[in-house]
């Protein structure tokens, strides 16, 4: 009962045309457990002296922006949303139900991404508000045993405004996909992606995007955020595994400095029932060094001693992979609305 309130929230988007102009909601966002808000204005108090020991008898809001927190189930009907604003558009390939899209950032050109109108608040006719031109910051995905792989990503977006949800919307289906049924693959850089299964045991697993975008403020008669820029792309992975002979040999990787071809696969509900079967997925490819060895001697999980082992993006200039980071997902959504 203390949380009925909470359970009146929602996210609705709407993509936009132009950054920062309203558009209706078109889709609710399935999966969503967490949706948080705030304005994130610049405010000046105006201090004085004039002869009296309050500091101040005012205050300015000198910058307008807005900030939002989705998280919950991960699953190709949200997760695809956030890669679209991370990002850039895709077009998707195959033939339906099956619909595969692959995201990357252009690392050596600033990407185009979606920006959506973000509808997000309650049932509750008072709390109901509007982020316009909202963009990911960041993009998280974590699970581990005994529970949902689950999203987390917060959005930056031009103001807060009190506003009225689209009405008439139904949440889309969306799926629940096990953290237990991920795989792993972890080769050297000159190999292959995916070639070598992790068949140590692993109980934990955390993707971090880094920081996707930023809001750019300038003097030009408004006191909303002016538009957006985006960040230095530094992604990072931590796969905890019980102790054996694939730790010694990322131990060994470690002291060498050695490049590795990283690969997280989520997969999900049957698509397509074939030949061949096609589930959902949601899979992350990335290159990296690993850049810490992990305190190891205490942490148990699942009945073995662990290692939290951090990898953390390094681009591949030599290698097979040839990129950073890459994100491919493969879903019966044939568009993004």
């Amino acid at each position: 009962m203390a949380r009925a309130r909470h359970n009146f929230e929602k996210a609705q988007v709407g993509k936009e045309t132009t950054w920062g102009t309203l558009v209706p909601a078109t889709y609710i966002l399935p999966g969503v457990q967490v949706v948080r808000y705030q304005p994130t204005n610049a405010v000046v108090r105006a201090e004085k002296l004039n002869g009296s020991l309050a500091v101040s008898d005012a205050a300015d809001v000198v910058g307008k922006s807005a900030a939002a927190t989705l998280s919950g189930y991960a699953c190709p009907h949200n997760v695809l949303y956030v890669l679209e604003g991370a990002t850039h558009t895709v077009t998707p390939t195959g033939t339906a139900p099956v619909h595969t899209r692959v995201y990357a950032p252009t690392l050596t050109a600033e990407d185009v991404p979606v920006a959506r109108s973000l509808e997000v608040g309650s049932n509750i006719v008072e709390d109901q508000w509007v982020i316009r031109g909202a963009l990911p910051a960041s993009l998280a995905l974590t699970g581990r045993i005994g529970q949902m792989a689950m999203f987390e990503a917060p959005y930056l977006g031009r103001a807060l405004e009190l506003h009225p949800f689209t009405a008439a919307l139904t949440p889309g289906p969306y799926t629940r996909m096990r953290a237990k049924n991920a795989k792993f693959f972890i080769d050297p850089v000159t190999g292959t992606m995916g070639a070598t299964e992790v068949t140590a045991c692993v109980t934990e697993f955390a993707f971090a995007s880094g920081d996707l975008w930023a809001l750019v403020n300038c003097i030009d008669g408004t006191d909303e955020a002016s538009g957006y820029a985006q960040a230095p792309q530094d992604p990072s992975m931590v796969i905890t595994m019980q102790l054996g002979p694939q730790t010694a040999a990322l131990f060994a990787d470690y002291e060498a400095g050695a490049q590795k071809l990283v690969r997280l696969q989520i997969p999900g509900a049957e698509i397509s029932a074939g030949p061949p079967v096609v589930t959902e997925l949601i899979q992350v490819d990335m290159c990296a060094n690993i850049t810490a060895w992990p305190e190891i001697g205490d942490t148990e999980a699942e009945n073995g001693l662990v290692a939290a082992v951090t990898f953390s993006g390094s681009e591949d200039n030599t290698g097979t992979f040839g990129k950073l980071i890459e994100y491919k997902v493969v879903s019966d959504l044939a568009t993004l609305v």
